[in-house]
């Protein structure tokens, strides 16, 4: 699961993560398709609740998933 994979990444060293507003997002190479990633907000929520600071607003990264749901409607972080 992604909690397991990205503290064993944090665990060993790892301390620069790639993630998308509400999970979507992508390569430019992947065509209309849209790829899955990890959703920012929540691994952001995980990080802050083990502890870990990230130094972001967390008022503005959620301001920031509410505008993404006007553009992807209907898609969940979770």
């Amino acid at each position: 699961n992604w909690q397991a994979k990205t503290a064993a990444a944090w665990e060993a060293g790892c301390r620069r993560f790639d993630g998308a507003l509400k999970g979507y997002g992508g390569c430019p190479m992947a065509e209309d398709e849209l790829v899955g990633n990890l959703a920012m907000d929540i691994f952001v929520a995980d990080l802050e609740r083990r502890g870990i600071r990230t130094g972001i607003d967390l008022e503005a990264l959620e301001r920031s998933v509410r505008l993404a749901g006007t553009v992807f409607p209907g898609l969940s972080t979770i």
